[in-house]
């Protein structure tokens, strides 16, 4: 692994506990993982998520209209992020 892939894989992790919770702290775990119901995910998620910051306004609303059309799709938030 690269240092940008680390870099980009903490990134990850500080802005979404689901991806934390199912990538490395149920690995680390592995005898007694910790399962949530998708409701729960969503409430940890809401709870803890990060906020994104973009250099100009035309980011967000890309990035804005990126979400929406994968919820359309079918993604919960915590899989999107």
């Amino acid at each position: 692994m690269s240092k940008d892939d680390f870099l980009n894989e903490l990134k990850r992790i500080k802005g979404n506990p689901i991806y934390f919770l199912e990538k490395y702290y149920n690995s680390v775990n592995a005898d007694n993982p910790l399962v949530l119901s998708d409701i729960e995910k969503e409430s940890i998620y809401k709870q803890f998520k990060g906020v994104p910051v973009f250099k100009n306004p035309d980011d967000a609303f890309d990035y804005h209209e990126k979400t929406e059309k994968l919820k359309k799709k079918g993604l919960k938030d915590w899989e999107i992020h």
